[in-house]
């Protein structure tokens, strides 16, 4: 009887019909494993004998890249080898804008491009115009995660009427509804 290769076929150079003492047997990795060397069984006193403890191993992948602002995780499997999954998560306050956020280790390496995360941001709030909004950027556009802005009124015969202030939070909303300002009714 033929010895058996776990993830590993006899080369069909190697097969005859009778063996005898000498014959070799080369074995071949299947698809997506690999050895370190050569697997050979030699035919010796009726036995077959590896000569080199071969075996095929599942191929590895190289460490997988980085991204700025996220990170990734083994979603599937071990390690890092032929049919591992990992999935890349971004940061609080960064958002995924790739299509595919997975990336699968296969014969040639992993597959997809490293995803991008982007900063998340707010839209300066929009606000009536006897509120007087504090905070915001000089240049105008959207404000980061974690940025606070304060609001009081324009005139002292106004009454701020909800939050004094509203943080950007981690989803790119404002922490709160906006506020307004009511007119104070003067009691004779």
């Amino acid at each position: 009887m033929l010895p058996v290769v776990d993830n590993g076929d006899i080369s069909p150079m190697s097969l005859k019909s009778n063996y005898t003492q000498g014959d070799k047997l080369l074995y071949t990795c299947r698809h997506g494993y690999t050895s370190l060397g050569k697997i050979i069984y030699v035919c010796n006193k009726n036995e077959w004998v590896n000569i080199r403890n071969g075996k095929c191993s599942r191929k590895r992948c190289e460490l997988p890249a980085d991204i700025p602002n996220g990170r990734f995780v083994i979603v599937n499997g071990t390690d890092f080898v032929y049919g591992a999954t990992i999935k890349y998560i971004c940061n609080k306050g960064y958002q995924m804008v790739s299509r595919l956020d997975t990336r699968t280790c296969l014969v040639g390496g992993w597959d997809n491009r490293l995803p991008h995360c982007e900063e998340l941001s707010c839209l300066p709030p929009a606000t009536e115009g006897n509120i007087i909004v504090d905070g915001l950027s000089d240049f105008g556009g959207p404000l980061r995660y974690g940025h606070r802005v304060q609001f009081t009124c324009n005139s002292p015969g106004l009454k701020l009427v909800g939050l004094k202030e509203v943080i950007c939070k981690d989803n790119g909303e404002w922490s709160g509804p906006l506020p307004r300002c009511n007119m104070v009714l003067k009691v004779r």
